[in-house]
């Protein structure tokens, strides 16, 4: 009986060895599994603050482009006032150039108001111009400032 007593009390010293090994193996996994979760919920904080992010800059890129299109809009009454001005300056060019005064007018004057005619008319060619290469680009991007903006 000496011998089963010895034997017994080794199995019990190896099983509370064991069942002390699988406590700490225990302890060991749910502190990493804990890690592991705190990780993850810091992770997932910052997923979310980074969707908030976006979307806040979507939000700006979208405020952005309502104020281009904005100005782009108000730029489009101005080239329509200018070309009207233009239209008016070319009017008067014209009666001033056909009416009497004009054959009273000293040379300076006369050779000042020919330059004006001249320099208005090439600006109406290069304009012209400019719009037959637009026209020929076959619709593709133009360097035009102008262009509406597409906000998401």
């Amino acid at each position: 009986q000496g011998r089963g007593s010895q034997l017994k009390a080794g199995l019990e010293g190896v099983r509370a060895s064991v069942e002390a090994m699988l406590a700490r193996l225990r302890e060991e996994l749910l502190a990493q599994l804990e890690t592991v979760h705190e990780k993850l919920r810091e992770l997932t904080d910052s997923l979310g603050k980074v969707g908030e992010d976006v979307a806040e800059v979507k939000k700006d890129v979208k405020a952005v482009g309502e104020n281009v299109n904005a100005l782009n809009r108000r730029m489009s009454v101005v080239d329509k006032l200018s070309k009207k001005a233009a239209d008016g300056v070319e009017l008067l060019l014209s009666v001033v150039a056909t009416s009497p005064i004009a054959s009273q007018a000293s040379p300076a004057t006369a050779a000042k108001l020919s330059a004006f005619a001249r320099t208005d008319a090439a600006k109406d060619q290069g304009d012209a111009d400019a719009a037959s290469s637009a026209a020929s680009s076959g619709g593709k991007p133009t360097l035009d400032h102008r262009q509406p903006v597409q906000a998401n």
